[in-house]
C-alpha cells in the first residue's frame, strides 16, 4: 500500500513539474517529433551523406576495435565535431545497437537538444518570456 502511495505521489510531482514547464517540454518535444518523421518514413535506410560516410563507420570502429582505439584514431585526424563522435561512441558502447540504428536515433535526439538550447538562449540570453522563447524554437 505504501508503494502505491509513493508512486502516486511521484506521479503527482511529475505532473506538477510538467505543467509548470510546458513551454520547456514543448521546445524539446516539437523538434524531436519533427525530426523523427523523416527517420520513420525512411525505414531502415540512413538519411544524409554524413551518416553513411562518417558517423556509421566510426560507430562500427567503436564496436569492432573498442572505444579507446576508435577515439585514438579519431583524435589523430582533425574532425570538425568531436562531441558528436563522443555521443555516438558512448551510444554504441552502452547499447551495442547497429551503427545505422544509433545514428538514426541520435539525429532526433540531437535536434531535440538543439530546441532546448534555443529555448535556453531565448530565456537566459535574450531575457524573453517562455512564449517568445518557444516561438524562437518553432521558427528556427
Amino acid at each position: 500500500m505504501q508503494v502505491a502511495q509513493g508512486v502516486l505521489k511521484g506521479l503527482s510531482t511529475v505532473k506538477r513539474w510538467s505543467l509548470a514547464h510546458t513551454y520547456l517540454l514543448l521546445s524539446i518535444a516539437t523538434p524531436l517529433v519533427i525530426r523523427t518523421i523523416p527517420e520513420i518514413l525512411a525505414g531502415p535506410w540512413p538519411l544524409g551523406f554524413d551518416t553513411v560516410w562518417v558517423y556509421a563507420p566510426f560507430v562500427k570502429d567503436v564496436e569492432t576495435e573498442g572505444l579507446g582505439s576508435a577515439f585514438a584514431s579519431f583524435f589523430s585526424v582533425n574532425h570538425p565535431a568531436p562531441l558528436v563522435y563522443v555521443l555516438l561512441g558512448l551510444g554504441a558502447v552502452a547499447t551495442g545497437a547497429p551503427p545505422f540504428a544509433i545514428t538514426k536515433a541520435a539525429a532526433p535526439l540531437l535536434y531535440g537538444f538543439l530546441g532546448l538550447s534555443l529555448y535556453y538562449f531565448g530565456r537566459r540570453g535574450l531575457q524573453w518570456d517562455q512564449r517568445k522563447s518557444l516561438f524562437l524554437v518553432l521558427v528556427t
